[in-house]
């Protein structure tokens, strides 16, 4: 798969329900699928990245499916920016993130955090600089945790972006 201006990448999705034969069923055979298995989301975090790193990924951006405005440049900026960055966030409106972006496993960034609260960007940035990473901040969008998230705005912004 190439991603805006011919960056080649892999398409992983981790899944939490259903099995590899229905998510193929689903979405076909030319992506690779893993179950997410259990924990928090830091956990399931961590042993992605832990999965990626160790099949050999130099970098690796993991998003949810919860951000209908993501983009491809987005996206090709993430990885861009892994180049020269430890670490690289898309800020949620909420005070969280629709993106993370990691050159190596930094299992410390996901440890004892209060996972969908609204400090969670802020306190990522903190074990960051803590850590002595290098952090790139992509630009901020809506992510949808509930109905109430789905504003005009952000269903107007989607319906112009098709």
């Amino acid at each position: 798969m190439l991603l805006e201006e011919e960056i080649p990448v892999e398409c992983e999705i981790y899944f939490a329900d259903g099995s590899i034969t229905k998510m193929k069923d689903w979405l076909g055979n030319n992506i690779n699928f893993r179950p997410q298995g259990h924990g928090d989301l830091g956990e399931k975090l961590d042993r992605a990245f832990d999965d990626s790193f160790r099949d050999g990924y130099q970098n690796v951006i993991i998003i949810g499916s919860d951000c209908p405005t993501i983009s491809t440049t987005i996206l090709a900026t993430a990885i861009k920016k892994l180049a020269d960055s430890d670490l690289v966030l898309g800020p949620a409106t909420d005070g969280g993130y629709y993106l993370i972006g990691l050159s190596s496993l930094c299992s410390h960034l996901f440890q004892n955090l209060p996972w969908g609260s609204s400090t969670m960007l802020q306190e990522t940035l903190v074990i960051a600089e803590r850590s002595d990473l290098s952090v790139f901040l992509l630009e901020e969008l809506s992510d949808v945790d509930r109905k109430e998230d789905l504003s005009p705005k952000l269903l107007q912004s989607i319906k112009n972006d098709r």
